[in-house]
């Protein structure tokens, strides 16, 4: 059996002789220091120094590497002549992860034999430790390379330096999420207390099952591949649930609370995929033709993520509308149109986003929708509330104090921004249909 063509090419570029001697040689002079440290043997300080250089090595120098493998080839134009290639998606995904992260795993591979060998008694529970690092050094590998493949479909470059300044500031944001979750010794989920490492080990599991397979047909889709969209759904759905089961737990918590969790999870998926996804014009319209043809799976094939999730935004939301006691507030109509207005606010901003993008200028107009939004949410209400102007703010937000007042301003912006929208669309089309050969014939 022939050796995958990408991991052979990958594989080639990282494992060189040179490489292959100069990464133990650095490991064996910084664990002789930690051994000199801990009394001439290999203790407490050499195995803290293994997993501190296996989550650098793994965490962060991997995931570059793994997002190179393709910013690198947008840079040097030769992506569009890979996807034409004869390999398969799911060989190209793996040729990459695996080849482009061999050489940090290789160090990391000798950090965790050092581990091992170490004197770790101040360390609890040392194997499901280490197997968390391994599935978290993993996980991290395949989300920057999702977001690479994903940068690749809406035609974006970046430096080796802009990536680079990316993912150190993912690891700023995402450090304090970690330290916190190794000083939690219990989590209570759906009613049930678990080992903190027990639960976070077939968590992170999950996670990088769903993100192994968000890759495979994010690349599918890049090879024209047609998919019909579970993946995104299933894992909507799942991240939902997941979210919820830490509400339940408590017990002065009213039934609906975990609902509200699962609806948030929604908006903030659907929010974050509108802005994240290329909100292509040609994919768009083809989507509305198979809408108008009734040709269902072909719609579901051209659906962006936004699209699909929205059903799981609106499904909570509508039963929350319908029974606002399950919140247990006693002012069930202030819960009605607080819900009502987000739902409008929400709407308004995909509206936004979409009547930019279909504008002359659609490369900055996720920039451009950014920085409304910004002003729009936190700016203009931060003057409102410093000037104490309460019911002004609701304008802008939903706020429940004036749930009424947000609820008819975000239903009004949605009104307006989907007729421009429609008008926008419609302009378009009249446009292409006059482009087409014998439009100007009688």
């Amino acid at each position: 059996m022939s050796l995958n063509p990408e991991l052979r090419r990958n594989l080639w570029l990282e494992l060189t002789p040179t490489r292959l001697v100069v990464m133990p040689a650095v490991l064996f002079g910084v664990f002789v220091l930690t051994a000199v440290a801990d009394g001439r043997q290999l203790g407490t300080a050499s195995a803290a120094t293994a997993l501190t250089l296996f989550v650098g090595l793994t965490w962060v120098w991997g995931a570059h590497l793994a997002a190179e493998s393709v910013l690198s080839e947008l840079r040097g134009r030769t992506w569009d002549w890979q996807r034409m290639s004869g390999i398969g998606p799911w060989p190209l995904a793996w040729g990459k992860l695996a080849g482009s992260t061999a050489y940090p795993w290789y160090g990391a591979v000798l950090c965790l034999a050092v581990f091992a060998a170490a004197d770790h008694r101040e360390v609890a529970q040392p194997g499901r430790i280490a197997a968390l690092l391994v599935l978290g050094g993993l996980l991290s590998q395949v989300v920057a390379l999702l977001a690479a493949v994903q940068a690749a479909t809406r035609d974006r470059t970046f430096t080796r330096a802009q990536s680079t300044a990316w993912l150190v500031l993912a690891a700023f944001v995402i450090s304090p999420l970690i330290t916190a979750g190794f000083a939690v010794s219990r989590v209570d989920w759906y009613g049930t207390r678990f080992d903190s490492l027990a639960f976070a080990l077939p968590s992170m599991a999950v996670f990088l099952a769903f993100a192994a397979i968000g890759l495979w047909v994010q690349l599918r889709r890049e090879l024209k591949v047609r998919t019909l969209p579970i993946a995104w759904p299933a894992f909507s759905l799942f991240l939902m649930a997941w979210s919820a089961g830490f509400i339940v737990g408590e017990r002065s918590t009213a039934p609906g609370y975990p609902l509200l969790a699962a609806l948030l999870v929604a908006v903030t998926l659907t929010w974050a995929t509108a802005f994240g996804e290329r909100k292509d014009p040609v994919a768009l319209r083809r989507l509305v033709r198979a809408l108008r043809e009734e040709r269902w799976r072909r719609a579901a094939e051209e659906a962006p993520s936004w699209l699909l999730t929205l059903p799981l935004v609106l499904a909570p939301a509508g039963l929350l509308v319908a029974l606002p006691a399950l919140l247990g507030e006693p002012d069930l109509w202030s819960v009605r149109w607080t819900l009502v207005a987000g739902l409008g606010f929400l709407g308004r901003d995909l509206a936004l986003l979409l009547y930019l993008n279909l504008g002359a200028r659609p490369r900055r107009a996720d920039l451009f929708a950014a920085v409304l939004l910004l002003v729009g949410y936190v700016l203009v209400p931060l003057v409102f509330a410093a000037l104490e102007w309460k019911a002004a703010m609701a304008l802008l937000l939903p706020v429940p104090e004036h749930a009424p007042i947000a609820a008819a301003s975000g239903l009004a912006q949605l009104a307006v921004l989907g007729f421009l929208l429609a008008r926008r669309w419609r302009g378009r089309e009249r446009a292409v249909e006059d482009s087409l050969p014998g439009a100007d014939q009688g």
